[in-house]
């Protein structure tokens, strides 16, 4: 169901599409970990709430504002990624292809064509 595309396919695909391949392992090893103590708590804690008020409505609510504080900060956080990338390119750092290798600058350089007699 969406409990398990969410909990296995989503983040590993969201972990590839922002930071390539190279550290995928260590990076998806961390968003699953987090994910996974996040969905503890909130099995423990949506049971209590419905011990208490016999009804869904709280936790729903609570999953409503969370998600909305998400996006916020999810398209703050692209904005702040921007600049960040920006200000250590001008820094000198290196450049990175999709997968996070680093590209060499004889090939981010375009070659000059080639004159033929």
């Amino acid at each position: 169901g969406i409990g398990t595309c969410m909990g296995t396919v989503t983040p590993t695909v969201m972990c590839v599409r922002q930071y390539g391949s190279k550290d995928l392992g260590r990076i998806t090893g961390w968003v699953t970990a987090v994910e996974m103590v996040g969905a503890m708590f909130g099995a423990i804690y949506s049971g209590v709430l419905f011990d208490q008020y016999l009804t869904f409505a709280p936790m729903w609510i609570i999953c409503l504002v969370a998600s909305i504080v998400m996006g916020v900060t999810f398209v703050i956080s692209t904005g702040l990624a921007k600049k960040l990338v920006a200000r250590l390119k001008a820094e000198g750092a290196p450049e990175l292809d999709a997968e996070g290798k680093e590209i060499a600058a004889e090939a981010a350089a375009e070659p000059e064509p080639v004159e033929s007699e």
